[in-house]
């Protein structure tokens, strides 16, 4: 498409403004935080730091009824929505490589193997949806104009249960069974619901203090 607002109709392409004949802007891809002025070296010092975050966040582990939850999903997207889906999916990758390296950076490592013996093992599909969840919620806050507190728990939400929770059930049920698998998955519920409001608000605060130092 392109932009023809105000162009008079009588007007000759050739005496045109050049602004009016170019294609119409689309919306790029934007972390919060600004870092394209940091160097190679520097950018790759901020993934090293945010695979040391998330295996804090998978060490951090609340015990909510029959089952331990971690910080490391949400931590997970918001890296995404700070740094770009392109920084967050390298962090994601590189603390798999650490993971399949031997060091014991999930959750339940070394008590339950490390390594790719570990990673083979029941949790392997929510491994592989920590990838998808390093992308989405950039990808999609990207394309949302208004990036109200509801719109950002919601878009935290379905990330959690569609690139995590359904790629990981479908795989642990062939360990488990269907029924067990739903029954775990549905255990999650509420402190998956609490980990998106806390998610949305460290946003909500992040948004008010950027403006703020703006």
């Amino acid at each position: 498409m392109f932009n023809t607002k105000q162009i008079p109709l009588n007007t000759s392409p050739a005496r045109m403004p050049v602004a009016a004949l170019a294609p119409a802007q689309t919306m790029t891809l934007k972390p919060m935080l600004d870092i394209t002025f940091l160097t190679a070296l520097q950018k790759a010092g901020i993934v090293l730091l945010g695979t040391v975050l998330l295996c804090l966040a998978a060490k951090a582990q609340v015990p909510f009824g029959i089952v331990k939850v971690s910080l490391q999903t949400t931590t997970i997207m918001l890296l995404s929505i700070f740094m770009g889906h392109r920084m967050a999916l390298a962090t994601v990758m590189l603390y798999l490589f650490e993971g399949a390296m031997g060091l014991p950076v999930f959750q339940g490592t070394p008590e339950r193997g490390i390594g790719l013996v570990y990673m083979m093992g029941p949790t392997a599909g929510y491994l592989i949806g920590f990838l998808m969840a390093a992308v989405v919620p950039s990808v999609v806050l990207s394309k949302i104009k208004s990036q109200t507190f509801i719109k950002v728990f919601a878009m935290l939400i379905l990330t959690d249960f569609f690139a995590i929770q359904l790629i990981g059930g479908a795989y642990l049920s062939t360990f488990i069974g269907v029924q067990a698998t739903v029954a775990l998955t549905l255990s999650w519920a509420v402190p998956t619901v609490i980990k998106a409001i806390a998610g949305a608000s460290i946003l909500s605060l992040a948004r008010t203090y950027i403006k703020k130092a703006a």
